[in-house]
This record gives C-alpha cells, sequence and structure tokens, in this order.
C-alpha cells in the first residue's frame, strides 16, 4: 500500500501492488473515530482532503484476503 503524496494538502492518490474486487477503505483520526468509508475495486483511487483538518490518519484497506494500514499526514 502506498499513499502519495504525503503529506496530503489537497488529494492523493492510494494505491496497491495488486487489484482488489470488493475492497473497503477506511480513513480515521488518532483517537479511532472513522472519518471516511469507501469501496475499493481495482488497485488505485483518489483521497480528497474534503473536511479532514490537518492531523495524522490512519487509512485502513480491508479485503477478504488481507487488511492494509498506512499513517498519512494532512496539511
Amino acid at each position: 500500500l502506498s499513499i502519495y503524496p504525503n503529506p496530503l494538502t489537497s488529494s492523493s492518490t492510494l494505491q496497491l501492488t495488486i487489484p482488489l474486487i470488493n475492497a473497503e477503505v477506511t480513513i480515521s483520526d488518532m483517537l479511532g473515530k472513522e472519518m471516511l468509508r469507501k469501496k475499493l475495486t481495482g488497485n488505485k483511487m483518489e483521497i480528497e482532503r474534503g473536511s479532514l483538518v490537518s492531523g495524522v490518519y490512519f487509512v485502513r484497506v480491508v479485503s477478504e484476503e488481507r487488511q492494509w494500514v498506512e499513517k498519512v499526514v494532512v496539511e
């Protein structure tokens, strides 16, 4: 799992090395509060800043086979 650019200013790209079917992406703050939940099909998606305030977040991708977690900084 890679997220670039990181830190995120307006948007970033989330990319996996393998395509997934029916995976889910969640973004949570440092306290575990879920800020965003989206379905992911394929191996790439755009993450928009939207209402995310400056800080550190965890991006979690969960599929039937695997799970990935990556830290992202929002400026």
